[in-house]
């Protein structure tokens, strides 16, 4: 089984910029409404963006050679354990096949994930 593995980290503070420069524009082009709204309840909503971004950036890494897949339509969530996952629309999880594993974490300046492809 191939595999392929993406990897990001972001500084919180350049995610906290682009949100007070760009506001809406940025949100709702980068998150879904459910992603967005998770974060807004959080102690820290920026380093939750960001974390997110992060994980989305890898993911995007890890399926460099697949089809472009915008922002939105990566959807990092969380299950009840809190382990973070990826929601892809039906039609392009069908095309890239296989399963994503991630692991997201963030300190006080820096936001990191990884995502791990294993392919069919």
């Amino acid at each position: 089984m191939p595999i392929s593995v993406g990897i990001d980290i972001v500084e919180i503070d350049r995610i906290r910029k682009v949100v007070e420069t760009r506001g809406e524009r940025f949100l709702t082009k980068v998150y879904a409404p459910g992603e967005m709204m998770f974060c807004a309840g959080r102690v820290d909503a920026t380093a939750c963006l960001a974390a997110r971004f992060a994980a989305k950036e890898a993911f995007r890494k890890a399926v460099a050679s697949g089809p472009f897949i915008a922002w939105r339509e990566i959807v990092v969530v969380s299950a009840e354990s809190g382990a973070p996952f990826i929601l892809l629309p039906a039609a392009i999880q069908k095309r890239l096949g296989g399963e994503f594993r991630m692991s997201i974490s963030h300190s006080r300046n820096h936001a990191v994930a990884v995502v791990i492809w294993e392919r069919e």
